[in-house]
């Protein structure tokens, strides 16, 4: 252990949100019995093995799945103190035993051939927050899963609004070509598979735009990942 996190786990131990178990932000047994969203397409929110988006919703959403863990109503402290309140090790926490269910549901067999990229902040925003949770999460997940993972090759090319407060039609326009692709790092994701990492996901909106800014014809595949959905339907489970 390093020294620092000796001293973290001194001064304020970590403790279980969920059953106050002291040594986890998030405790291997209340992960166990967690629930969980069922495999469906996140568009038309119907069933579909491993996530996979439907033939007729990828003109809504042009990406192979988006995989979402939980509803965002049963882990939303987890995550607003993770952003917020600079608790990072909370998505270390949940990376712990996550990126398992990562694999299985992509059937990663080579790590190799993936790539996992954060999506990244408002530089407002994260100049305020310290660091981009995405990043952050993109990082834990790597380091769990062998993925090798990149924070540079999206770029934010406008300073947007928080999604969060808008309605679907401005959330559309506040990211047109928000999203562009460094070119310096093209020549690292080519004919590689991509994940896309995020916190949270609502309208997808954000994961749509990104997915644009990508030159299709160099790469393999793209994967959409977000730890929580705060989408309603979710929540009435």
């Amino acid at each position: 252990m390093k020294a620092i996190d000796y001293i973290k786990d001194i001064i304020a131990p970590k403790k279980c949100y969920f059953c106050s178990a002291e040594g986890h932000f998030f405790c291997p047994q209340c992960y166990k019995s967690f629930p969980r969203i069922s495999e469906l397409c996140y568009v038309c929110k119907m069933p579909s093995d491993n996530f996979i988006i439907h033939d007729h919703c990828w003109k809504y959403l042009d990406v192979q799945s988006l995989i979402v863990l939980f509803p965002y109503r049963k882990i939303q402290k987890l995550i607003k103190d993770s952003k917020y309140y600079a608790k990072k090790d909370i998505l270390q926490d949940v990376w712990a035993y996550a990126w398992k269910y990562l694999v299985e549901i992509l059937g990663i067999d080579n790590p190799s051939d993936y790539i996992i990229l954060p999506i990244p902040m408002n530089f407002w925003r994260k100049s305020k927050r310290w660091y981009n949770h995405a990043d952050i999460l993109a990082k834990y997940i790597s380091k769990s899963s062998g993925i090798n993972y990149h924070t540079k090759v999206i770029k934010r090319v406008k300073n947007t609004l928080q999604q969060s407060k808008l309605t679907r039609a401005e959330r559309l326009s506040n990211l047109d070509s928000a999203f562009k692709i460094d070119e310096k790092y093209t020549d690292f994701i080519k004919w590689k598979k991509l994940i896309l990492v995020d916190d949270v996901v609502s309208t997808w909106v954000t994961f749509l735009e990104v997915a644009a800014a990508f030159d299709w014809q160099d790469i393999m595949s793209i994967d959409c990942l977000a730890l929580a959905s705060d989408t309603q339907i979710f929540d009435e489970k």
